[in-house]
Order: structure tokens, then sequence, then C-alpha cells
């Protein structure tokens, strides 16, 4: 209820994360238009090898997430360098969208589903949680301003909490990595027909 709370009392990070992500897409998607008849070709014809690294290959995000939670935490404290999280939602937002255009470049209409139920599986959920983490830790960087400033003990707290938090949902985001590491070829030969 607090996490509710606390997103509509930010809502205007929210929106403005969600819009990166949004035009990130956008120019993924228009990315992929701009590629040569060449390039395009050349994703027809490797569709079989593309199916058969799909389902022989685990997805694996584990290291790359850890790297960027890492950068989280860091950046809230050193406020200045918080623009890179802006940064990679828009660059993660580029990737969706140019995936999204290579599923549908490939399977016509079909692909635009398969394209997003790939996406949410192996992005989406993840950039949802890295819009909620940036927003708490742009309350840690007020809050660090604040102590640093003020020296007082209720701006440790709040910082200590909001650490807290982190954690926990870095440790769903971790579990659900290694659920996704541990099914994702079960889950992608399920979903199969879509290919």
């Amino acid at each position: 209820m607090n996490t509710l709370k606390y997103l509509k009392k930010h809502y205007n990070i929210v929106i403005f994360l969600l819009s990166l992500l949004i035009i990130g897409i956008g120019l993924g998607i228009i990315l992929g238009f701009k590629q040569d008849e060449i390039f395009k070709n050349d994703v027809i014809n490797s569709f079989n090898n593309f199916k058969e690294l799909l389902l022989n290959r685990k997805i694996n995000c584990i290291f790359n997430h850890l790297i960027i939670f890492i950068i989280l935490i860091l950046t809230s404290f050193l406020v200045p360098l918080y623009f890179f999280n802006f940064l990679f939602i828009l660059f993660k937002g580029v990737t969706i969208g140019f995936s999204m255009y290579i599923f549908c470049l490939i399977l016509g209409v079909k692909g635009l589903l398969s394209g997003i139920i790939y996406n949410f599986f192996t992005s989406g959920i993840f950039v949802l949680l890295y819009i909620f983490l940036i927003t708490r830790g742009i309350n840690i960087g007020k809050n660090t301003i604040a102590l640093t400033l003020s020296h007082e003990k209720n701006y440790l707290n709040n910082i200590k909490n909001t650490l807290y938090g982190i954690f926990i949902v870095i440790g769903i985001c971790i579990f659900y990595d290694i659920l996704l590491f541990i099914f994702s070829n079960w889950i992608i030969d399920k979903l199969s027909l879509l290919f």
C-alpha cells in the first residue's frame, strides 16, 4: 500500500520515465524501418537460426541486472550522475522497439503478439521494476542532500528504509531472473506455436 501511495505522490517522475520508455520504443521501431533491404533479407533468412537460438539457449540476465542495480544505487547517492538511469530507460525502450520490429518483420501480424509476449517476459517486468527503483533512488538522493545539509537522524532513517525496500525489490528481480533462466526454454517451447 505504501508503494502505491509513493508512486502516486511521485507520479510526475513515473510519467516522465514511462514517456522515455515509450519514446525509446518508437525510436527502436523507426530504427528498424531505417534498415536497408540487405539487413531485412538477412533477418528473414536467419529465422530458423533465431528460433533454434530461442529454444536452445537459456535467457540469463542476472549479471547484467546486478550491474544495473549497482549503478542505480551509486547514482542515487551521486545525484549529478542520475541521468544515466534515464538514458538506460530510453535505451531499453529502443531495444524493445527494435526487437518488436524484428518479430513483426519475420512473422507479420503474429509477430506482434510474439514480440509483446517475449519482451514482456524478458524486458518488460524488469523495466517496470527499474522504474520503481529509480523513483525510490530519487528519494535517496533527496534525503542524502538533506542529511548532508542538516545532519538530522530522520533523514538517515529514511535512507535506510528506502535502501531496505530497494534491496527487497532487487531480491525479487533476481529471483525472477533465476526462474527465467531455469524455465525460459520450457516457456518458449510452450509458446513456439506463435513462431
